[in-house]
């Protein structure tokens, strides 16, 4: 039993679902933070616990620790709302943006080395934003809020993109999701992966549709298939 941490900054998850979906123990913790400095500090402290706990013998040595936060957009300096009003009655908001950019560039230069030390896994859920500096067609399309540090303090990229309406009849009952894995260090450059989810207006309940994921997975690897032929009377 792992150690966990979902620190959810949209406010918007559904706390029993989300246990439910992500089979969250007692050893795993649901939050709902104010604001980056809130997140920083609290992590930090359970990163010199995991690490004294590993010291003392009082972890096992294949515990681990892992922190989702959904989403690091959301959370900026809590001062970052006072400067942006200041500069936006002198006309000037840029100083604002540059708060949580800069925030987040230091604090990975500070807990990526911390969560090698404990073996830990951090997760940042970000959202995209148009790239208002494409001119072509060649050009990306999107970016990533946050600062640089973002894109290259990482190990691991995963972009969820195209998403494909899944029917039964005219009714929809979940979504195909089609992502683009992108390693920072080492490895292939690139790998593409798809997973599913249900609506529950389905045969399968509200959240990841495992049974779909087998299927297609069986068809990517060659596996037979055989259709059920019901037998009726007459």
């Amino acid at each position: 039993e792992h150690l966990g941490v979902y620190y959810d900054s949209e406010w918007a998850t559904d706390r029993k679902w989300l246990v439910d979906q992500l089979r969250l123990t007692r050893s795993c913790g649901y939050r709902t933070p104010m604001n980056i400095e809130q997140v920083i500090n609290e992590l930090d402290d359970m990163l010199v616990n995991v690490a004294e706990g590993y010291r003392k013998k009082k972890l096992a040595a294949d515990k681990r620790l892992c922190v989702v936060i959904d989403t690091i957009t959301k959370l900026v300096p809590a001062r970052q709302l006072k400067t942006f009003m200041e500069g936006a009655a002198k006309g000037d908001t840029k100083q604002a943006r540059s708060l949580q950019a800069g925030a987040i560039s230091n604090w990975m230069k500070d807990v990526v080395p911390k969560l090698g030390a404990t073996h830990g896994t951090l997760i940042l859920v970000n959202q995209e934003r148009k790239n208002m500096n494409a001119t072509g067609p060649y050009d990306r399309q999107w970016d990533l809020p946050c600062g640089e540090a973002m894109k290259f303090d990482n190990s691991m990229r995963v972009r969820v993109g195209y998403a494909k309406p899944i029917k039964v009849g005219e009714v929809i009952v979940g979504t195909e999701h089609h992502c683009t894995l992108m390693k920072s260090k080492g490895g292939a450059a690139y790998g593409q992966f798809t997973f599913y989810s249900a609506n529950g207006l389905g045969d399968c309940d509200r959240g990841f549709d495992h049974a779909r994921e087998i299927v297609a997975e069986m068809k990517l690897r060659g596996a037979p298939f055989y259709r059920k032929v019901e037998e009726k009377d007459g």
